[in-house]
């Protein structure tokens, strides 16, 4: 097996990025693969063809610090072995570190703020939901996520979660009504 390249490149140290190995002598059929590795857990096979290579869900590595794994693939065609190693996929540890506020008015809408690492995958969705319902983002890099969420929602205890593949944060978040303010009766001296 002859592996060429990786994409994308890199995702959460929590698994679940669907990435696309290509490259050549993989087999002529998903029976031939034996196994698809990072660092000796398994990258879960979703598709296999000739043309557009393997795709598999990378594994979940308990990792700190940024790590950098190549593929190893293993194939069996007609009884004979190959196995191949290369590319190279970067698991980074994504964590949240704090959101601020974890509390909003039903229509104040005022941006929510989540502070962490690893929080931006090119051209992969990073979602942000209060309850069921999307937390509109204003901004997003690695270290920040500014949204919005949703006005008119009724007054609720529920989680905030943002997930990226399969790296889930969850935190308690609460929606309150609205405040009333009521004018002092005017008195006459």
């Amino acid at each position: 097996a002859n592996i060429n390249g990786i994409a994308p490149a890199h995702g959460p140290a929590q698994g679940g990025t669907l990435v696309t190995i290509s490259g050549a002598n993989f087999g002529f059929q998903r029976s031939d693969l034996q196994s698809v590795t990072f660092n000796g857990q398994p990258c879960v096979v979703q598709t296999f063809s000739l043309r557009m290579g393997i795709q598999c869900l990378t594994p979940s590595l308990a990792l700190s610090t940024l790590s950098t794994f190549p593929a190893v693939v293993s194939s069996k065609i007609n009884s004979l072995e190959s196995i191949g190693s290369g590319g190279s996929f970067q698991f980074r540890p994504t964590v949240v570190d704090s959101v601020l506020p974890f509390r909003v008015i039903t229509n104040g809408r005022p941006l929510v703020t989540i502070l962490g690492n690893y929080l931006l995958f090119a051209g992969r969705m990073t979602s942000v939901k209060i309850g069921t319902l999307d937390c509109t983002q204003e901004f997003i890099n690695n270290t920040v996520i500014r949204c919005r969420p949703p006005g008119g929602a009724a007054p609720t205890q529920t989680m905030l979660e943002v997930s990226i593949d399969n790296f889930r944060y969850t935190r308690p978040f609460t929606i309150t009504a609205d405040p009333t303010i009521e004018q002092p009766a005017r008195t006459r001296a």
